[in-house]
């Protein structure tokens, strides 16, 4: 009985402390985002709050076709609902993807903690994420939003397949594929999803056998459910001649094959830290050189090696970011494409903290050191990306001129 009491103190106390984390790091993120809530809008955010306004007039096309190059139905239809909700208010739209953004910290310090049993390690995992540099746009830009819908979904279809492999519950089952099914429907950056299912279930737990889990079929027959599902919606936009898939962007997709390897480096480099800390060469040497210098250091090897976990989900963020880059054919230049690598990165991070953590205090007070400093950073570099973006922003409104190309936009003139 004492036993049972101490648990489900010990319980009701980590939910106390976790629901304390959230509120400081959602109140954070939000003095972060709450200069731009008011901008204007955005090079795309036009065409989707048009899509958005004209939706309920065509609403069995949602689903059955692409719209603005791709096919994101569910992002569509969050959208509409928004829109009949607020009207054409940029305020609101930031405002409804900035509540996603605060699910999605709440949701990675819960995957975190799962990882690591560690709650220093996942504040640490979701204050990275709050100040990461790269994905400023993600939360500015409105039609950004199925991105930040598609990460929701796909983090919460990880939290829930622990869930689902611990307890075997249906419930569970259930919401790991909807979720996962919203996930898919809402951007491509999610059909890696399965994957990372995969990752969570046989790296994660490589050393639990097979019995400490329940009902192994039903976790499997969801597993399979979602790549099969994966495979449907991806032939179904070819079907249906999704200029994603046509030729034009299946040969901009292989030409960009090789530039992607070749910029691999710096744009690992741009992931953790943003586009304004180096110049273009030497975000391309900066990974290169620095994985040299800590591959000599011999402690830093066997603490690789008995961390794998952090080399996993480092690789995983790195490989979220170039499948877009690489296979789809995306321009990477916005950092728009950096939120859900943001995420696994920011799990990295901290797995790497509780490792740092478990260490002598001399270890762990060089590791608080760094992290300080590094947080700091991140933030500079998180205000200098936004004040970037919004200054590009402004002169664009002002002349309707985009200056990345040079041209006139003529719909940056029109209302949505």
């Amino acid at each position: 009985m004492n036993n049972d009491t101490e648990a489900k103190d010990s319980k009701t106390n980590t939910l106390k402390f976790f629901a304390s984390a959230w509120v400081v790091l959602v109140i954070f993120a939000v003095l972060i985002e709450l200069p731009v809530l008011n901008d204007p809008l955005y090079r795309d955010d036009h065409g989707w709050l048009r899509g958005a306004r004209e939706a309920p007039e065509n609403l069995h096309y949602i689903y059955k076709f692409p719209f603005q190059l791709y096919y994101r139905p569910a992002a569509l239809s969050l959208m509409t609902i928004e829109y009949a909700l607020f009207g054409p208010s940029p305020v609101m739209f930031r405002i409804a993807t900035l509540v996603m953004h605060a699910g999605i910290i709440g949701l990675l310090l819960a995957l975190t903690f799962r990882l690591t049993g560690n709650r220093t390690a996942a504040v640490l995992a979701g204050f990275a994420f709050v100040i990461n540099p790269g994905h400023g746009e993600a939360v500015w830009w409105i039609s950004a939003q199925p991105g930040v819908l598609a990460a929701l979904a796909g983090l919460a279809c990880c939290v829930l397949y622990y869930r689902l492999r611990d307890k075997g519950s249906r419930w569970a089952a259930g919401g790991v594929f909807a979720t996962a099914a919203i996930a898919l429907l809402s951007k491509e950056e999610a059909y890696p999803l399965i994957f990372i299912l995969l990752i969570l279930d046989r790296t994660v737990h490589r050393n639990r056998s097979e019995t400490n889990s329940k009902r192994p079929g039903l976790r499997y027959g969801v597993l399979g459910a979602i790549g099969a599902m994966t495979l449907a919606i991806v032939v179904y936009s070819l079907i249906k001649n999704s200029p994603l898939f046509t030729e034009q962007y299946a040969t901009r997709g292989a030409l960009m094959v090789p530039f992607a390897v070749a910029r691999i480096f710096g744009r690992i480099t741009r992931m953790f830290f943003g586009s304004l800390i180096l110049p273009a060469w030497a975000e391309i040497i900066f990974i290169p050189v620095l994985l040299i210098a800590l591959s000599l250091i011999k402690p830093v090897r066997q603490w690789a090696k008995a961390n794998r976990n952090v080399l996993i989900f480092s690789g995983l963020a790195v490989f979220l970011y170039l499948v877009p880059t690489s296979i789809i054919g995306y321009d990477l230049d916005t950092s728009r494409y950096l939120y859900q690598p943001a995420i696994y990165a920011s799990i990295a991070i901290g797995l790497a903290a509780g490792a740092l953590l478990r260490g002598s205090r001399r270890r762990v007070a060089v590791a608080a050191t760094v992290l300080a400093l590094v947080a700091v950073a991140f933030s500079v570099l998180h205000r200098m990306e936004i004040q970037e973006q919004r200054k590009t922003a402004f002169r664009e409104q002002k002349t309707g001129r985009d200056f990345k190309t040079g041209k006139y936009r003529r719909d940056q003139q029109e209302k949505p």
